[in-house]
């Protein structure tokens, strides 16, 4: 990537991880599809309810660059840091409250409430620069994926501990994905494996075996922690032995939103979150994120990003309620997801 290439990456580009630790780029003439393409890397950036009819894309060029060769293109930028206000915390606490209602009800088991914080700033070519640049630094030094498209008006670019899915047509129908659910923050590491945390996670454990047990054999693996910077998560891998090759949208339908990012049951939380989003619109936070390339499909969740238009930039966090959650604790979880992304991203 040369000079030319990399100012037209930051006007109009796209980046992903890929599965061997590198990355794809497009950049270039952005078109829109319907279906996946066969003949280039082909991205998958929906919305969070997947009503998009054209929710894929791909680039007039694209390329597959490591850690190493990205950064040289990518060098730090100063850039001033921007003042973020949050407007959300009565709505989330609403939205808690309703909740509670509903879990003694016995309607609803757990949900996901989500508040942002924005910023009157907007996203320039310099602020991109240097968000790239940390987020490269970042995801080489913690498991994390990155995602993000823009354009010189719009764009989203984040890094994300939760994969929706992962197949590779090499390993003969195999499907993986893990439960990520269950957080706490570096300091408060003790308690994350306390009962509120473990039944939170077990509900989406339970969530994802229901969405997937008509299409194989699943193996669900060991429980463990997921340590990063500002916050550990618990984390369950699960695989799939498919009987059949499997869609792409059809597994992306069949497992968004999971109950970290949902709730569970799955129709009831999700006409819950309709309902929330009335109040607190959220762009393409939690939606799928993912690409077609080569051997291999990747779909991630898009959470811990920056989201922005011409007027302004938004950062998102959710938090998942289950009976024994307390609002103190989710809110104060809330913000500690926001402070990470601030320092991820250098905004």
């Amino acid at each position: 990537m040369g000079f030319d290439q990399c100012d037209a990456f930051l006007k109009n580009g796209t980046i992903m991880s890929n599965e061997n630790g590198n990355f794809l780029l497009g950049y270039g003439a952005r078109t829109w599809l319907s279906s996946p393409c066969s003949s280039s890397p082909c991205f998958y950036f929906p919305d969070f309810f997947l009503e998009l009819a054209s929710p894929w894309f791909k680039h007039a060029y694209w390329e597959e660059r490591s850690y190493e060769e990205l950064k040289e293109f990518l060098e730090p930028i100063e850039s001033t840091i921007s003042e973020w206000q949050n407007r959300d915390q009565t709505y989330f606490m609403n939205g808690f409250e309703d909740l509670k209602n509903k879990f003694q009800q016995g309607k609803m088991e757990k949900a996901v409430p989500y508040a942002f914080e924005f910023s009157n700033s907007t996203m320039t070519r310099e602020k991109l620069q240097r968000s790239l640049n940390r987020l490269l630094h970042y995801s080489h030094a913690q498991p994390v994926n990155v995602y993000g498209f823009w354009d010189q008006h719009s764009g989203i670019l984040g890094a994300t501990p939760e994969v929706l899915f992962k197949m590779q047509r090499q390993e003969k129908n195999m499907l993986y994905t893990h439960a990520c659910a269950g957080t706490r923050g570096r300091s408060d590491i003790d308690n994350l494996f306390d009962c509120k945390e473990l039944h939170e996670h077990d509900v989406v454990v339970q969530g994802i075996v229901e969405s997937l047990s008509s299409l194989g054999k699943i193996h669900i693996g060991e429980l463990k922690a997921l340590h990063l910077p500002f916050l550990s998560h618990l984390i369950t891998p699960i695989e799939v032995e498919l009987d059949v090759s499997e869609d792409f949208e059809k597994i992306v339908r069949r497992l968004h939103p999971t109950p970290a990012l949902g709730g569970f049951p799955k129709n009831e939380s999700l006409e819950w979150i309709k309902n929330y989003k009335t109040t607190v619109e959220r762009g393409r936070f939690g939606a799928p994120a993912g690409y077609i390339y080569a051997n291999v499909a990747n779909c991630f969740v898009s959470i811990r990003n920056v989201q922005w238009n011409a007027e302004q930039m938004m950062i998102g966090a959710g938090c998942g309620v289950v009976a024994e959650s307390q609002m103190r604790n989710e809110w104060n979880e809330i913000n500690l997801k926001m402070q990470s992304i601030k320092e991820m991203l250098g905004i």
